[in-house]
């Protein structure tokens, strides 16, 4: 036992004792450090592959797109086609035309035949194969259907750049930019209205 007021010595130790820590203490600061280094760079990793993911879940048309109708009705005449309609489509037209649905159905539509034995609902055309409404203009234009609204943001104009880019019509890419909002509003209004169809 040391002498009153001396700190007692540590056995086995040759140097003085805060020299004798100071060694490990640097080991293990290192290995400390080394262990963080490898941390940090794991989670960069994950923070950049998380990054990358959600790049890839974005649309293309994320930042929006541009398009303004040129008022060539080149969507309305002279190619055949179909303009399908909903229920909500109807009552407009009815609307419009101050007339019940079924004469609407009858005078302006047709049933088009489509896949698993179902039939749907799309205006006619004329010879040439203009729109039945087409009269030097829109005759329905502030009560046109959905389709007609909502065009060229369509699910199937919008399956991938490649896609909308080669649409045949001189308003892609020009004009208005359409916001992701507004473009994804037109695909939910679409679904919320489905086409008018029936058995066969």
């Amino acid at each position: 036992m040391g002498l009153p007021g001396c700190k007692p010595k540590i056995r086995g130790l040759t140097r003085p004792f805060t020299t004798g820590i100071s060694m490990p203490g640097r080991s293990i600061q290192k290995n400390i450090t080394s262990v963080a280094a490898g941390l940090k760079s794991r989670l960069f990793c994950s923070s950049m592959e998380a990054r990358r993911k959600i790049m890839e879940k974005k649309p293309f048309y994320a930042r929006g797109l541009r398009f303004s109708c040129t008022r060539c009705s080149a969507c309305c005449r002279h190619e055949p086609g179909f303009v399908f309609l909903s229920g909500g489509d109807l009552r407009l037209l009815a609307g419009e035309l101050e007339c019940e649905y079924s004469k609407v159905v009858e005078v302006y539509c047709r049933w088009v035949p489509a896949s698993g034995g179902i039939e749907q609902l799309s205006l006619k055309e004329k010879p040439g194969f203009d729109c039945i409404f087409w009269q030097q203009g829109c005759r329905v234009y502030k009560n046109r259907p959905l389709q007609c609204r909502t065009f060229p943001f369509w699910k199937s104009n919008l399956s991938s750049a490649q896609v909308w880019e080669g649409l045949p019509c001189p308003g892609i890419g020009r004009g208005k930019l359409h916001s992701r909002n507004y473009i994804e509003a037109c695909l939910a209004q679409r679904r919320a209205e489905p086409v008018m169809a029936r058995r066969t």
